[in-house]
Formats: structure tokens, C-alpha cells, sequence
């Protein structure tokens, strides 16, 4: 594992002891996330003393903490330069050198997420790592996509029948949610239908969803943007209230 450091060469070898005490190899690559060429020198470097690379973690960040009423051209410039130039260049300099199941993850910020008044000083890191959590989602999509309904309707059906319910119950939520009949629910499931292209082909998505709320990996639904992780999670919460005990009337919505 290759660290990079700008300033805290005593830390960075902490980090790197740490590192070998787990049994791998550390490397510490000085380089400052504000000069594009250090970026990618520090990329090469990590490969060359790697031997190759496979993910790739743009955590970097800085932020400001002023008014911002007082903020300067050259404090924008700052965070704009580490903040959201950094991740895009090094994502650039890594690819060539990831093989097939490479990874680049980019670390976003809380604040990135919130509404937070643009006078608070943590304004100016939310405004910049908010590229962050967007972009991520231009880079790749969450890896559930991918995944076939088929794969993961057992774990729905025994953990309903683990609580008394039955695959006749997870059956009727499925269709009821997304508009299949059971003939059709069969067929998406024999197909080993990815779940984007479940949802985005289901014969008529129940306007009635919008009612379900409350938490699901401690997230609410109601809250969740991504169209298709919302369509995900709202299945998840129907057969959780299933396994919990709730009425089907109320499952449903009536």
C-alpha cells in the first residue's frame, strides 16, 4: 500500500509502520494534491514500487475556515485545486496502470450532503467535495446494478419464512411494487434479470411506493436521489416490515 504525504513526514511513517505491522508492504510518496505534476508522479511512483496497482483512493482535502464573505481568489483556487482537480487528474494518471476489477473510490465529504449556510466556514469544503459525491457517480455505478434479482430473492424469501411468511408473500410485494404478474416475475427471474434493468423495464411501478418510508441501512428511503437505489430500497423495506410482522394491507399500502 503507497500513502502520500504533503508535510507529515513523521506521520506518514506511522501510517507505513502501521501498515507493515499488519504484514504488507507501505510505501510514504511525498507529494502536494495542489501541483498536477506530484499527482502523477506520485502514481507512477506507488506503481512502480507496487509492481502494479489496483485501487485507487482520493481522500485528499482540504478546507477553509473563514467567512466567506472573506474568502480570496487564491483560497478558492486552493480548494478548487486539491478539493476537485486532485481526484479528476489522479483518476487520470491511475488508469492506465489497473487491471481488470480495478477500483478508484473518491472520498466525499458529510457536509457535501447537508444544507449548510453559506456563511459557516465548512460552506466552502461542502460546495467542493459535493463534486466529489456527484462525480463518484459518473465514474461507476454502485455495484448492485449489476447484480441479478435472482441472486438475491432467496435471501428475500428466508427471511421471510424465517419470520412465518412465505414466498407467496414476497411474491405478491414484488409484483405489487413493480406491476409484474408471477408469470412475468418468473420469467425476469430465470433470465437472471440485473437489477437497474429490472426496474427500468417493470410493466408499471406502483405510485403508491412514495408512501413507504422510515430507515433501511440507515438510510432513509424517502430520502435517497438515485432513482434505481430508491426502487432498491424500497423493496428491501417491504420485505423487512414482511419479516417484522406487518400486515399485508399495510405492506401494501391500502
Amino acid at each position: 500500500m503507497a500513502i502520500t504525504y504533503e508535510r507529515s513526514a513523521d506521520r506518514a511513517a506511522e501510517v507505513v509502520r502501521a501498515i507493515e505491522g499488519k504484514g504488507r508492504r507501505g510505501f510514504a510518496i511525498q507529494a502536494d494534491s495542489a501541483d498536477p505534476a506530484a499527482v502523477k508522479r506520485s502514481v507512477e511512483e506507488a506503481a512502480q514500487a507496487l509492481g502494479g496497482l489496483d485501487i485507487l483512493v482520493n481522500n485528499a482535502a482540504i478546507a477553509l475556515y473563514d467567512a466567506i464573505a472573506n474568502v480570496s481568489v487564491a483560497h478558492i483556487d486552493a480548494l478548487l485545486n486539491v478539493n476537485v482537480r486532485s481526484p479528476v487528474l489522479a483518476s487520470q494518471a491511475v488508469i492506465p496502470y489497473l487491471q481488470a476489477g480495478g477500483r478508484i473510490i473518491t472520498i466525499g465529504s458529510t457536509p457535501a450532503l447537508q444544507r449548510i449556510a453559506v456563511e459557516r466556514p465548512l460552506a466552502k469544503l461542502a460546495v467542493t467535495k459535493a463534486h466529489n459525491a456527484s462525480a463518484g457517480g459518473c465514474m461507476t455505478k454502485h455495484r448492485i446494478y449489476s447484480v441479478s434479482i435472482a441472486s438475491v430473492y432467496p435471501h428475500y424469501v428466508a427471511k421471510a419464512e424465517k419470520k412465518g411468511r412465505t414466498k407467496a408473500d414476497v411474491d405478491q410485494i414484488i409484483c405489487w411494487l413493480t406491476g409484474h404478474t408471477q408469470e412475468t416475475l418468473d420469467n425476469q427471474l430465470a433470465n437472471d434479470t440485473k437489477f437497474e434493468d429490472f426496474f427500468a423495464q417493470a410493466p408499471q411501478m406502483n405510485p403508491s411506493r412514495s408512501l413507504i418510508t422510515g430507515a433501511i441501512c440507515g438510510v432513509r428511503v424517502e430520502d435517497i436521489q438515485e432513482p434505481t437505489m430508491q426502487e432498491i430500497r424500497y423493496l428491501d423495506k417491504l420485505i423487512d416490515e414482511l419479516a417484522n410482522g406487518k400486515a399485508m394491507e399495510k405492506i401494501l399500502r391500502k
